[in-house]
């Protein structure tokens, strides 16, 4: 055994470079390791997190199929169920394009009581104009398009949708959470 340990300390005092190859080796690959396991926990959060901003805290999204109709159904099938549920909120999405400034931006549109938003999504309004009741044609935007084109509460908002130019009032302006938070590619109100 001691010829062994002699051998192998003299190999690594005559051969330092190979040794430290060795070494760094060994060193890198432990890092690499531990990087590539702490990334798949680091995307997963990601990924979490852009879902959060779409649906906040709800568990099951349920929407009308292929062969519906009218594209819609009823937020009240589910009264049915209200012991197992701890609450159903009714909600429309679409699309528009606001022009401003010679440019044209594209706009996601979700229609929501404000109420329901609250309890599945929270949102922070920064400023707000005759907010409640929350119907009609009043909208809130996100404080990055308020900033970009100058936008306040109880400003006019021209909004093209499906060919037909939509107005609503900006009554509020929020903070960059919930749908409102900015990942760079869409624009909600």
């Amino acid at each position: 055994m001691s010829i062994i340990v002699k051998f192998t300390l003299r190999n690594i005092r005559e051969k330092k470079l190979r040794t430290f190859l060795i070494l760094l080796s060994i060193i890198l690959s432990s890092a690499l390791f531990f990087a590539s396991t702490a990334i798949s926990t680091t995307v997963e959060m990601m990924i979490m997190e852009q879902m959060r901003k779409y649906i906040g805290n709800a568990d099951i999204m349920i929407g009308a199929g292929e062969q519906s109709k009218t594209g819609y159904i009823s937020p009240n099938l589910l009264d049915d169920y209200k012991g197992g549920v701890k609450y159903t909120a009714g909600m429309v999405w679409g699309s528009g394009e606001y022009k401003a400034r010679g440019e044209t931006i594209q706009l996601e549109i979700q229609g929501i009581d404000l109420e329901d938003l609250d309890e599945m999504n929270p949102i922070i309004l920064d400023r707000q104009q005759d907010l409640r009741p929350f119907k009609g044609d009043k909208v809130i935007i996100g404080k990055k398009m308020a900033e970009k084109y100058s936008l306040k509460p109880g400003d006019p908002l021209g909004i093209n949708m499906y060919g037909f130019k939509k107005w609503f009032i900006v009554s509020a302006i929020s903070q960059p959470v919930g749908p409102f938070a900015e990942d760079g590619e869409s624009t909600y109100i």
